[in-house]
């Protein structure tokens, strides 16, 4: 009797012990979750499609994750970059006013071997037009923007019915390419002097 006393009392420490291990891995994660994000520009990299993606996230001052921020994602023209175009549109203003995010990707260099460069190897986006190194590449930007739109609802607390997408030149085009192709995504787009390449423009899913 003694022996399977000492059992029992040995078995049932183990259980507590299990069981407060996986109370404090619990605190542990819920913490994280939690844990505040910064008022400020994120500079931040997903890798997709084979390639280490780059773009900024710019978070307002009165950001909380936990209330679904809308998203406002910004695509700069042929030449351009992220940090350009955030320093160019003024969002970040509107954005710390309004309280909500603004992402700033980077295209990628038309020689995916170098260094971007605006003249000799400017960073462009696969509109859908078939123009020189957008075609040649064959870079997947519809699928990294949703990508970036995934991680942002997940990381940054974004609001998945208020996402939005604008963009200048290549960048418009971009944004009519993703708004056509990632219409259950994406709640409204705002080209600025852009066009519409893609002939097969019909919405991915009626919003």
């Amino acid at each position: 009797m003694g022996a399977n006393r000492s059992i029992t009392r040995a078995r049932g420490a183990a259980l507590a012990g299990a069981m407060l291990l996986v109370s404090l891995a619990a605190t542990r994660t819920d913490a994280a979750a939690v844990t505040p994000i910064q008022a400020g520009d994120h500079q931040e990299t997903l890798a997709f499609g084979g390639l280490t993606r780059s773009y900024i996230v710019h978070v307002p001052p009165t950001f909380d994750r936990a209330a679904k921020a809308p998203l406002v994602i910004m695509l700069h023209g042929a030449g351009g970059s992220g940090a350009g175009a955030e320093t160019e549109t003024g969002w970040n203003v509107t954005a710390d006013r309004e309280g909500f995010l603004v992402a700033y990707p980077d295209g990628t260099p038309s020689n995916l071997k170098l260094p971007a460069s605006f003249l000799l190897n400017p960073r462009i986006w696969n509109d859908g037009s078939g123009r020189g190194a957008m075609s040649r590449n064959n870079i997947d930007d519809s699928g990294f923007i949703a990508a970036l739109i995934g991680h942002l609802e997940q990381s940054y607390g974004a609001d998945p019915a208020r996402i939005y997408l604008t963009g200048f030149s290549n960048g418009a085009s971009m944004t009519y390419a993703a708004g056509v192709r990632l219409s259950d995504r994406i709640a409204a787009i705002a080209p600025v002097s852009g066009h519409l390449w893609i002939k097969d423009a019909s919405l991915a899913a009626v919003l």
